[in-house]
């Protein structure tokens, strides 16, 4: 008889600590899913913002060489109105000289 309690005993303690080390065991593993779920969160926010910044950079950069091709272009541009007003200027300065020669000789 006593030695029927004292294993029922027994089994009672053995069935709680096999509880509670299930019990730990599944908190660790709660605990160990939740930090890997936050390890990869932060790596995709990283590589996220990595996207961005490589996006923008080009953006940037594609803005920058438009800006560059558009100098250039007025550039070009005031050089040939430049270079177009100097012909006129000297073809009318010749057409006056001309003028002024004819009425020389005469």
């Amino acid at each position: 008889k006593k030695e029927m309690k004292r294993k029922r005993k027994n089994e009672k303690k053995e069935k709680k600590q096999r509880k509670r080390e299930e019990t730990k065991r599944k908190r660790r593993n709660k605990e160990k899913e939740k930090k890997q779920k936050e390890r990869e969160e932060t790596k995709k926010k990283r590589k996220n913002e990595r996207k961005e910044k490589e996006k923008e950079a080009e953006e940037k950069k594609k803005r920058e060489g438009k800006e560059q091709k558009n100098k250039k272009k007025k550039k070009k541009k005031k050089k040939k109105e430049k270079n177009d007003e100097k012909k006129r200027t000297k073809k009318i300065r010749n057409k006056e000289n001309e003028k002024n020669e004819k009425n020389e000789k005469k």
